[in-house]
């Protein structure tokens, strides 16, 4: 019984330490994905609706499936129509879950549409899927 104690505590320890970044970041459970599209070889603008009732976001993550995907730009309108240019580097981000990470202006913010400029390189052989996911705002906890 006790081994069996140790070899969990062990496991949980590992998978812990396995996950610092995700737990910083609110774990792969609090994206919300608010976007998806085809893109192009020509490069397009995209312009996507979000929910009211999708809640406050902190962060925005990029992925492009399939091939690479050349990001020129993200606005954001927030719910109360400032349109905010968001900073990111011009560049290419490969397939992959991992994609680009983009912090909205101030604690958390509530988005109205995103507009996103974007293509796949000519070099590619397929299109490449572009999502956009929001990370979810909690708010912290109160000390008790």
């Amino acid at each position: 019984m006790r081994t069996m104690a140790i070899c969990c505590l062990a496991a949980l320890t590992a998978i812990a330490g396995a996950v610092p970044a995700l737990a910083q970041r609110g774990g792969p459970d609090k994206y919300v994905l608010l976007a998806e599209e085809m893109a192009q070889f020509t490069g397009e603008t995209e312009t996507f609706t979000v929910e009211a009732d999708e809640g406050r976001f902190q962060s925005l993550r990029v992925v492009a499936e399939r091939s690479p995907l050349r990001l020129f730009g993200i606005t954001v309108t927030l719910a109360n129509g400032k349109k905010v240019a968001l900073k990111i580097p011009t560049a290419v981000i490969d397939p992959g879950p991992r994609g680009l990470d983009i912090d909205l202006p101030g604690r958390s913010a509530r988005i109205a549409e995103i507009s996103a400029s974007y293509k796949t390189p000519e070099s590619a052989q397929r299109l490449a899927i572009v999502s956009i996911s929001g990370l979810r705002f909690i708010p912290p906890r109160a000390p008790a």
